[in-house]
């Protein structure tokens, strides 16, 4: 049975296949946070750090619903745009996803 909902912190790119996370049901959500930055990279430890459009991209067969971000200044904001995103050396995404029917 697929998921409804599912949530991850983290990225790996052996958790999804072709169809983009098969385990999860078509309507399904999902809740992902990643480190978010205006240049994409590798921090020590391997750490990826994001770009907006590189999540965007990755999850073409889903519906943003919506993103938020925790600033470099430790501040929420709801609603948050690319533009808000890329500024950031280190701030905290979360992606709201809704895989395609």
């Amino acid at each position: 049975q697929a998921l409804r909902c599912c949530w991850c912190r983290a990225m790996s790119s052996n958790i999804w296949g072709p169809n983009g996370w098969p385990g999860l049901a078509p309507g399904g959500d999902l809740l992902l946070v990643v480190p978010v930055s205006g240049e994409a990279r590798l921090q020590f430890n391997a750490h990826r750090i994001y770009r907006y459009d590189q999540i965007i991209n990755l999850f073409d067969n889903f519906e943003l619903i919506n993103f938020s971000l925790v600033d470099d200044n430790k501040n929420f904001i709801n609603k948050a745009s690319e533009f808000e995103a890329d500024k950031q050396r280190w701030g905290c995404a979360c992606f709201w996803f809704r895989k395609k029917i």
